[in-house]
């Protein structure tokens, strides 16, 4: 055999023999490292431990803001039915993204015809009461405390007597009759004739005598004016003109016995206790004080006189009594369009305050849909405040872990955006109906955020819901357990032997369970056999199983995300 033959030779042996090793390592591995058969299945086994457990729930949303509020040029409803008024914007103070407080002033407006229309609906209400006040003889204060069922009392305008009172009850007026005349005669009034002689000797303010013919005895006078220009003077009796008079008004306190009408001598103190009088007599044209009783309504009834011709009586005291059916739709007509004015009037004050848009509620800016010089209505909408201090968190947990989320719940908040910072939460409201999303059932969980200025809608979030907790218990980790016949049960191992025991479990994570009743501090639990392996599987016992120092780590909540 050549060299070359002998070479090729030796080649394919080494692969054979690169083969056959391949193979018994192989077989080696499924069979495992003992070559010695064990007598019975190998189980792995963790001890009882009394240690801490937590149990919650985690999950991701999108933080969403709480409903903070419009910003509006009034949020007052009843601003639309309210005068039209324009309104301009002055200034505007923030922009979207500024943090506002509640009260703070965000935009200024101006208001060209507000005062204009207000004065305008004044002086509407101030005639609508007078002219009630007039037909009522009410002060403007009261008119709208009238009755038109009961009718109008004209009242005394003033202290005096009634005179002239020539109506009687059923009797139907019309407008501007005059019922009665009211007067003060404790002071009359007397219109003199003097030449142009007597007018030289005299001036306003000088003091005269009056002589009565009706009965003895004078009164004195005052002159209270004197016309500057002269009128022709005619003797009674005669056409002709008898040279030129001025007219000067006398006043004089009355005793009682002067009377409208009455003729009387004027004359002047002259010595020795003399009267020098004027050329003409004069005549009482009236007295100083008097006010007539007029009907202001057509068609108005007398219904009752309660004064006698010729009474004395006192400012307020009833006159007369009037009704009818068109002067009590008057009165109700009047008395409607004086409470609308009155609320018109209201809401038109109410508007000054308008000026100022101020915010709502603590919060951001989170968008304006205003510029200067635009103009506005009280109702119109500016833009949306949101509120940080407390904001929403929605998110799903699947069913498997729904059981551990209650209303009420505790959360601890951490964003994404802000590291190292925890904010807490409340379990608002859970679904009671679920929905299937990729062939798992997730309900949904609306959590509430105590926040602050940092965040924003928007922001990825995690919710930690905490199910609860429980310190120095008993546990267990979850592998051990199982249900048979609807019961929790586990294997202890107790020399060599293992011995299905029923348990009482509490709370429980993803790792570890607590154990109420059924098991003892130091016993071991069987969590896995060879039984139920694969060959190339191995038992090993692992203390890592079971905690090193509580029954809550970083990993023991579940993951609903």
């Amino acid at each position: 055999m050549d060299k070359k033959k002998k070479k090729q030779f030796a080649i394919i042996g080494l692969v054979v023999l690169i083969v056959i090793m391949g193979l018994f390592l192989a077989i080696k591995a499924l069979i495992g490292n003992n070559s010695k058969e064990a007598d019975g299945p190998i189980y792995s086994t963790a001890e009882v431990v009394k240690d801490d457990i937590q149990v919650g729930v985690k999950a991701k949303g999108m933080l969403q803001p709480t409903y903070g509020g419009e910003i509006e040029v009034s949020d007052n409803r009843r601003s639309w039915n309210m005068p039209s008024v324009d309104f301009v914007v002055e200034e505007v103070l923030v922009k979207e993204g500024d943090p506002v407080t509640q009260g703070q002033l965000i935009i200024k407006l101006v208001s060209p015809n507000l005062e204009e229309t207000l004065e305008t609906e004044k002086e509407e209400l101030d005639s609508l009461l007078t002219e009630l006040s007039e037909m009522s003889g009410k002060p403007k204060s009261q008119v709208e405390s009238l009755n038109p069922a009961q009718g109008i009392v004209l009242p005394a305008p003033i202290d005096g007597r009634a005179i002239n009172l020539e109506v009687t009850e059923g009797n139907t007026l019309d407008v501007g009759h005059i019922i009665a005349t009211i007067v003060d005669d404790s002071k009359f009034r007397v219109k003199a004739k003097l030449t142009t002689g007597e007018i030289a000797k005299v001036k306003q303010g000088d003091q005269v005598l009056l002589d009565f013919p009706n009965f003895s005895g004078t009164i004195e006078g005052t002159i209270t004016s004197i016309s500057n220009a002269p009128i022709p003077s005619q003797e009674e009796g005669s056409e002709y003109t008898s040279g030129y008079t001025y007219v000067a008004y006398i006043t004089g306190e009355n005793p009682g016995l002067v009377q409208k009408g009455m003729t009387v001598a004027v004359g002047l103190p002259s010595g020795d206790m003399g009267i020098s009088y004027f050329k003409y007599n004069a005549t009482v044209d009236g007295f100083m004080k008097e006010e007539k009783l007029l009907n202001k309504v057509d068609e108005t009834i007398i219904t009752e006189v309660h004064v006698d011709n010729y009474q004395l009586v006192e400012k307020g005291d009833p006159i007369v009594t009037l009704s009818g059916d068109e002067m009590q739709e008057k009165i109700r007509m009047k008395l409607d369009q004086i409470r609308d004015l009155r609320h018109t009037i209201s809401q038109l004050e109410e508007q000054f305050g308008y000026l100022e848009v101020k915010s709502t509620i603590n919060g951001i800016i989170s968008n304006l849909d205003v510029e200067v010089g635009d103009t506005v209505s009280p109702w119109d909408w500016l833009g949306n405040i949101y509120n940080t201090d407390k904001m929403r968190l929605y998110i799903q947990v699947d069913d498997i872990d729904i059981v551990n989320v209650v209303q009420g719940a505790p959360v601890s908040v951490t964003v994404d955006a802000m590291p190292g910072v925890s904010y807490n939460g409340t379990v608002l409201n859970v679904s009671s109906h679920g929905e299937q999303s990729g062939g798992i059932t997730k309900y949904d969980v609306n959590v509430e955020v105590s926040g602050g200025e940092g965040l924003r809608p928007g922001m990825q979030a995690t919710a930690y819901i905490d199910a609860g907790s429980a310190e120095d218990v008993l546990i267990i980790p979850v592998e051990a357990i199982f249900d048979e016949n609807g019961e929790q049960m586990v294997e202890v191992l107790k020399d060599g032997v293992p011995t299905l025991t029923k348990v009482t479990l509490g709370l429980m994570n993803d790792r570890y369970a607590e154990v109420l009743e059924g098991l003892e501090e130091g016993q071991l639990v069987i969590t896995g056999s060879s039984s139920d392996m694969l060959p190339s599987e191995h038992i090993q016992a692992d203390d890592s199983l079971m905690p090193s120092g509580n029954g809550s780590d970083d990993d023991n909540s579940t993951d609903g995300e």
